[in-house]
C-alpha cells in the first residue's frame, strides 16, 4: 500500500475512534498498530513491542519527565503558588487591575516550579477569584485571565511541555527548557499590559481597591518567595551551569520542594497524595507518548516527510507556509483532543519539514508550546477554560469571551517568534554554545 494511503488511514481510524469516544491515547495506539501491520505485517508490530519500545522507554533523559512533574504536585500541596500570589498581591494590588496583575505574575513565578498550566489555572481560581468578586472585577476579565495565566507554566521552566517537545523531536532538552525563560517573560509582560491597558480604557471593569500596604510589608512579602526562587535556580542554575543535566536539575528540583514541604509540617497524607497524583499523571502521559512514538514511526516509514521536502524545494515553498500549516493543525487538534495528543499527532509531520528548510528545533519547541497556551483557552476543548469556570460556577462561554483577547496575545508572540527566532533561541546558545 502507498505510503500517503496508510498515513490516511491511520488518521482517519485515529478521528473514527475519536468520534466514538475512545480515550486518545488507545486511538492513537489503534492507529499506530495498524499502520506498523500495513507497512511489516506482524513481524513489524512485534519487533516494535519486543525490542523498539524497550529501547526508546529505557531513556535516561525520559526520567526528567517524572521528576518535572512530582516538582509540581509537590510545589502545589506545599503553598508556594499562595506565598507567590500573595507577594505580588502586595506590590500590585492598589493598582487599578491590580489583582489580575498579581495574579498574572504569580502564575508566573509559580510557572517556575510548576510545570501544569491546569494545576496554575485551578490554583488562582481558587486563591484571586474570591477577592476578585468581592471588588466587583469584571467575570469575563478575571476569568480569561486567569485561564491564560495558569498557561504560562507550560513556557516557563520546569516546563513539563518543553520535555515532550524535546522527547518526541530528538532536540535538547535543556536548550528548549533554557529557550522559554526569554518568550515567558515577554508574554508575562504582554498580558499585564494587555489587561492594564483594557482597564485604564474602561475602569468599570477593575475597581480600584483601597487598602494601602506599607514599603515594608512589600519587602516582607518578597522575601516570601524565597522557595520558589530556590526551585527555579536550583534546576535552571544547574543546567546552565553545567552542573546537572536536565535529568538531574529535576530530580534537584523535586528533592527541594520535597524538604521544603517536611520544613513546613504538611502532612504526610498530602505529601503522599502528590506523589500518587505525579505518579499518575506520568504513566498516562507515558501511554500518549508510546501512541505517538508508533505514529511517529509510521509517519517515518511512509516516506512522506521526504516527499514533503522535495516537492517544497523544488516548487520554492516558503518556509512561512509550513508554519502556516503548523499553526492551522495545532489549532483544529487542539479544539479536539488534549494538550500532549496535539503535540504528538502534529510534530511527526510538520518537525521534520520545518528544520528540514532551515528552521531552528528550539524555535520551533517554543511555538509549539505556545500553540499548546493557545489550545488551552479555545473552545470547545480548552482544559484552563473549564477549569476557571468550574471553579467560579459559571459557563465556560463567559471564560472563552474573556479569553479572545489573550488569544491575538498568544498568535502575537507566535509570529514574533517566528519572525525573530533569536527571542528563542540567544540564552540558549549563550548557555550551550
Amino acid at each position: 500500500m502507498e505510503g500517503w494511503l496508510v498515513l490516511v488511514s491511520v488518521f482517519g481510524l485515529i478521528f473514527a475512534l475519536l468520534a466514538f469516544g475512545v480515550p486518545i491515547a488507545f486511538c492513537m495506539l489503534g492507529g499506530g498498530i495498524i499502520g506498523l501491520w500495513l507497512f511489516g505485517g506482524l513481524k513489524l508490530v512485534y519487533g516494535f513491542f519486543s525490542y523498539s519500545l524497550h529501547h526508546l522507554m529505557a531513556n535516561y533523559p525520559l526520567a526528567v519527565a517524572p521528576m518535572f512533574i512530582l516538582v509540581g504536585t509537590l510545589a502545589e500541596v506545599g503553598g508556594l503558588g499562595e506565598r507567590a500570589y500573595n507577594a505580588f498581591h502586595k506590590l500590585l494590588g492598589n493598582l487599578r487591575g491590580g489583582i489580575l496583575l498579581a495574579t498574572t505574575g504569580a502564575a508566573a513565578l509559580f510557572g517556575a516550579c510548576c510545570g501544569s498550566s491546569v494545576a496554575g489555572a485551578a490554583l488562582f481560581s481558587k486563591v484571586a477569584l474570591p477577592e476578585l468578586r468581592k471588588l466587583n472585577y469584571q467575570e469575563e476579565l478575571s476569568l480569561g485571565t486567569i485561564a491564560t495565566a495558569g498557561g504560562l507554566a507550560t513556557l516557563i521552566p520546569p516546563s513539563i511541555m518543553a520535555v515532550f517537545y524535546g522527547i518526541l523531536t530528538g532536540t535538547s532538552v535543556g536548550k528548549v527548557l533554557m529557550a522559554g525563560i526569554i518568550p515567558g517573560i515577554i508574554l508575562t509582560l504582554m498580558i499585564m499590559l494587555a489587561v492594564w491597558t483594557r482597564v485604564k480604557l474602561n475602569p468599570k471593569l477593575a475597581p480600584l481597591s483601597i487598602v494601602s500596604v506599607k514599603w515594608y510589608e512589600k519587602f516582607t512579602a518578597l522575601l516570601g518567595i524565597w522557595p520558589v526562587l530556590i526551585v527555579f535556580l536550583g534546576i535552571i542554575g544547574g543546567i546552565y551551569t553545567g552542573f546537572s543535566t536536565p535529568t538531574e536539575a529535576g530530580a534537584v528540583g523535586a528533592s527541594i520542594v520535597f524538604l521544603y514541604a517536611l520544613m513546613k509540617r504538611i502532612g504526610l497524607k498530602k505529601i503522599l497524595d502528590a506523589f500518587r497524583e505525579g505518579a499518575a499523571i506520568t504513566s498516562q502521559i507515558f501511554i500518549i507518548i508510546i501512541a505517538g512514538m508508533m505514529i511517529s514511526k509510521v509517519v517515518s516509514l511512509s516516506g512522506m516527510t521526504n516527499d514533503i521536502l522535495e516537492w517544497a524545494v523544488k516548487n520554492n515553498v516558503s518556509l512561512v507556509v509550513f508554519m502556516g500549516i503548523l499553526i492551522g493543525m495545532c489549532l483544529i487538534l487542539g479544539c479536539i483532543v488534549d494538550p500532549v495528543s496535539m503535540l504528538v499527532l502534529s510534530l511527526p509531520i510538520t518537525f521534520p519539514s520545518i528544520t528540514g528548510l532551515g528552521f531552528d528545533p528550539v524555535a520551533l519547541g517554543i511555538i509549539s508550546i505556545l500553540l499548546v497556551e493557545v489550545a488551552v483557552i479555545t473552545p470547545p476543548v480548552g482544559f484552563n477554560i473549564f477549569v476557571v469556570a468550574a471553579a467560579a460556577g459559571v459557563d465556560p462561554a463567559v471564560a472563552f469571551r474573556g479569553s479572545v483577547m489573550f488569544f491575538f496575545i498568544l498568535l502575537a508572540m507566535i509570529f514574533g517568534i517566528i519572525a525573530f527566532p533569536s527571542i528563542a533561541t540567544w540564552l540558549p546558545n549563550l548557555v550551550f554554545g
